[in-house]
């Protein structure tokens, strides 16, 4: 009827005039029960439409604008999966900084033993020397003291030697586990901050 090709114009005058941007979402099939669907072919779209290179257009644009939304979905799925990633990586080095958090109080421990050690022996040095000079005072008859004491002198300093050595070892431990420590933190934290931009990335 003479309506129906007026209407039917009007349905296509955006295309006339190579705006078509407005008929995107009707051609994704969006919020319309009578949405005219893009796989359509130009025949079957002409008993409604009157203009062939109109109706091809159409369903270019529509075809094109189902294409952007898969695209975009695929995006969201890739940063969805980099998100993923990112989280499990950030997980892993916050348990790899906890670790070494412990490993050091346990450096540290060790540390404030040895140096308890090293005091008490320290102490039972002086006793020892205080008893060797009032030992060197008594008749020859304690020549056998004197020899104890100087053997458990010796190795009281063969002792305090050792003890000096693992004091330095603990306080070098003490300073690599410090640097270690301050890493994981940094790369925890930038991870945390790529993380950030994913999850806005995804809001966008």
């Amino acid at each position: 009827s003479r309506r129906s090709r007026i209407s039917s114009r009007q349905a296509v005058k955006a295309n006339n005039s190579e705006d078509i941007t407005s008929m995107m979402p009707i051609l994704s099939g969006v919020g319309s029960s009578n949405a005219v669907d893009s796989n359509f072919t130009a025949d079957q779209l002409a008993k409604t439409m009157n203009d062939p290179k109109a109706i091809e257009k159409t369903i270019q644009v529509g075809r094109e604008y189902k294409q952007g939304l898969y695209d975009q979905l695929v995006r969201n799925k890739k940063l969805e999966e980099d998100l993923r990633v990112k989280n499990l990586l950030a997980d892993a080095a916050s348990l790899r900084a906890e670790s070494a958090e412990r490993e050091l109080q346990e450096l540290e421990d060790k540390y404030k033993q040895v140096e308890t050690e090293k005091t008490a022996l320290k102490s039972r040095q002086a006793e020892l020397e205080s008893a060797l000079q009032g030992a060197m005072n008594f008749s020859a008859e304690d020549s056998a003291k004197i020899k104890a004491l100087e053997a458990e002198k010796t190795a009281l300093k063969s002792r305090q030697a050792e003890l000096e050595s693992a004091l330095q070892g603990a306080m070098n431990f003490s300073a690599e586990d410090s640097a270690k420590i301050k890493a994981l933190e940094a790369e925890k934290t930038a991870l945390k901050s790529r993380q950030a931009e994913l999850e806005s990335a995804l809001q966008g």
